[in-house]
């Protein structure tokens, strides 16, 4: 009996026991990330279930966890005031593009879409800014998140000298790559402007 019971123990209680354990791991995580969606979009109803579903959906198509696919969608709809397929598609993007540059999701969002603000793009082009702080970032060595904040922070006098987001990343780039400190350069030339 007690070798009987031992190996009962062993082998079919600890086995279930680990199984339902697992499972309600599972479950906190995936709550997580809804309750995020639900938190920072602050939704309900139809449009919040809709929300939760391309999150789940995202969270089982890329390599991410779900909390990090609630903090996108979350975040990615209260910024770009997207939904639907827009919605995930941009979400996705963001994902690949936080994991890719090792930063977190919702500062990547943030970041650059201050950016964008501050140039003036809509959420249609997004992924185009996503691309370019990529492509600058791989070119010159700069952080992705150090170029958006420098953008944000120099983009009116950028703009003054007639430059666009595309230019002005390019230009903060190679000065960073150069040894140039950006910010005396650009504090140079608005007392040049001026």
């Amino acid at each position: 009996m007690t070798s009987v019971g031992d190996s009962l123990t062993k082998n079919l209680t600890a086995p279930i026991m680990a199984v339902g354990t697992a499972s309600v791991v599972a479950f906190k995580k995936v709550d997580e990330g809804m309750d995020s969606v639900a938190t920072k979009t602050g939704a309900s109803g139809k449009a919040l279930e809709e929300m939760q579903t391309i999150a789940k959906d995202i969270a089982t198509t890329i390599p991410v966890g779900f909390k990090e696919a609630g903090d996108a969608v979350g975040e990615v709809n209260t910024r770009f005031g997207v939904t639907g397929d827009e919605l995930q598609d941009l979400s996705s993007q963001f994902l690949k593009f936080a994991k890719l540059n090792q930063v977190d999701v919702s500062q990547a969002i943030d970041s650059t879409q201050k950016a964008m603000a501050t140039f003036g793009m809509k959420s249609q082009d997004a992924g185009k800014m996503l691309d370019l702080l990529n492509k600058v970032g791989q070119d010159t060595g700069i952080s992705v998140t150090t170029l958006s904040g420098l953008l944000v922070q120099n983009g009116s006098t950028l703009k003054e000298m007639g430059f666009n987001a595309y230019q002005s990343a390019n230009f903060l780039g190679r000065l960073e790559k150069s040894g140039v400190d950006s910010s005396q350069a650009l504090t140079g030339l608005k007392m040049a402007l001026k």
